[in-house]
């Protein structure tokens, strides 16, 4: 029954962290197209203003969080499979450490002596 419980609690924290990588990726591309939208809006009023075009802001700040939200859509289903791919784990073998050549010989040398 402890195994049982273990391994559930162990998968269920597994499966949780998963998880909050997948929203941490997705709010991720949504900051960084956020950004890039509301910087489109921005120079369309700026734009638009110097044309002698006046529209209400909230217009722009429509238009930017629309396209902010099909933007981070179509982001996610391009990059499907970095968005919900699990993380791999990586081994913690230790690398041996490059001798010299001169290093090797002194070794060879002492084992011939002795």
């Amino acid at each position: 029954m402890k195994k049982t419980f273990k391994r559930l609690k162990k998968n269920f924290i597994n499966r949780f962290k998963h998880v909050l990588s997948i929203i941490f990726k997705i709010s991720e591309i949504f900051i960084k197209s956020l950004a890039v939208c509301f910087a489109m809006g921005i120079a369309l009023v700026i734009i638009n203003s110097i044309m002698g075009i006046h529209i209400s802001f909230s217009y722009y700040f429509k238009l930017a969080l629309i396209t902010t939200l099909f933007s981070t859509a179509g982001v996610c289903l391009l990059r499907i499979d970095y968005v919900f791919a699990k993380p791999v784990k990586v081994s913690r073998k230790s690398v041996p450490t490059a001798t010299s050549r001169k290093a090797k010989r002194s070794v060879q040398r002492r084992k011939r002596i002795s």
